[in-house]
């Protein structure tokens, strides 16, 4: 999947025309003019801004969900010196409970490349009964982008305790966890190390849970094997940044051509979500580092969290996995915890016909395991 992704940019570095970029600066306005000059980042950080600003208000008209606009507070969490900077910020967005008394709270961790406004077609059901917050890792979207460790396992202690500083500000004592892809792994990664907060977790797609297998390598030609050679040593998403201008209509492209979800969510706002991604993927690229240093071979992990979590997981978590029959993820790790742990404690769930993101893809199954979930482990009366 990965080496498709980057075989998608290179191609599309080359198709894309330049009077077509200027076209789309000119169009989308994507240059803040102002009377004073702001500097690269701040032009950044601003467009990030109305980007995430976009899609939490966009999903409410016209979605292909029924979903009640609610208020949302933004609040940028500061959790101290971590890394190169010293006043580390978490954007955080909370949408408060319907219900009162609410449940526990709900953390919401988003995969890689992107931040927590990924999840807007999710909030308001999933807020029906409790607060739900959706994070930017440290390294992505609005967080800061701090550099950690290039070390695997010291990068994965850094991270998870950004995740407790984080929890420690806003002074949750416990919470429910859900992690989609590389958050599914941070998560993973945080229950371990704190699993006292940890009321249940919730994995959707999770990624990094697999021990390296050097047969399906094998399988790739050549030049795939090349590829993901070299992906070793660089940032996945350098082409994006390398592009410059032409970087929107990159990921536009990409975006367009997994039509299987894009064209189910936001069909009458199209630019959304790319213009989101590309802005979460242009700044600094720290996420991307972190994702490489605890990287092997490209799309595995250095210290599998399968076996880990068989281990070490406390049975007072029980684990809720989400899944599409369509992904590159398998789902043998959570098989194999599963008959460890019992299907008391480990329940897995498939949605048929659906890819990677499925809280993107099928949002309204997505609610409706969540809220079952939720329900199960945490009933509210």
């Amino acid at each position: 999947m990965y080496t498709i992704f980057l075989l998608k940019l290179i191609i599309t570095v080359s198709s894309c025309r330049l009077q077509d970029v200027y076209r789309q600066v000119l169009i989308r306005k994507i240059v803040v003019r102002s009377s004073t000059t702001p500097t690269k980042t701040t032009k950044s950080r601003n467009l990030m801004s109305f980007a995430s600003r976009d899609l939490l208000l966009r999903h409410k008209i016209g979605a292909p969900i029924k979903v009640t606009a609610k208020p949302y507070e933004i609040i940028d969490v500061d959790i101290g010196c971590l890394g190169d900077i010293r006043h580390c910020k978490i954007h955080t967005i909370k949408v408060p409970s319907s219900s009162n008394p609410p449940g526990l709270p709900l953390l919401l961790v988003h995969g890689f490349g992107c931040g927590g406004a990924i999840f807007a077609p999710n909030l308001d059901a999933l807020s029906e009964t409790r607060d739900v917050y959706a994070i930017d890792m440290l390294g992505f979207g609005q967080s800061s982008r701090a550099s950690l460790s290039n070390n695997a396992l010291e990068a994965e202690i850094q991270m998870v305790h950004s995740i407790e500083m984080w929890r420690s500000r806003v002074k949750l004592d416990q919470f429910i966890l859900l992690g989609h892809s590389l958050g599914g792994f941070v998560s993973s990664a945080y229950a371990l190390r704190y699993s006292s907060r940890v009321h249940h977790l919730i994995l959707e797609d999770p990624w990094g849970f697999a021990e390296f297998d050097p047969t399906r390598k094998n399988r790739l030609p050549l030049w795939g094997r090349a590829i993901t050679n070299t992906l070793e040593y660089i940032n996945v998403l350098s082409a994006i940044r390398a592009a410059g201008p032409a970087g929107f209509g990159m990921m536009k492209k990409i975006l367009n051509a997994r039509s299987y979800y894009m064209s189910g969510y936001l069909s009458h706002m199209p630019d959304t979500i790319p213009e989101y991604l590309y802005h979460c993927n242009v700044r600094r690229p720290t996420g991307e580092e972190f994702f490489r240093h605890i990287s092997h071979k490209f799309g595995w992990t250095r210290h599998p969290m399968g076996k880990r979590m068989v281990e070490d997981l406390p049975i007072s978590v029980g684990i809720t996995f989400i899944f599409g029959t369509r992904t590159f993820i398998t789902r043998k790790p959570s098989i194999i915890l599963q008959n460890k742990r019992g299907e008391d404690n480990v329940v897995i769930n498939v949605i048929d016909d659906c890819g990677h993101t499925i809280h993107l893809e099928r949002p309204q199954e997505f609610n409706d395991i969540v809220r079952k979930t939720l329900a199960r482990v945490d009933p509210v009366s």
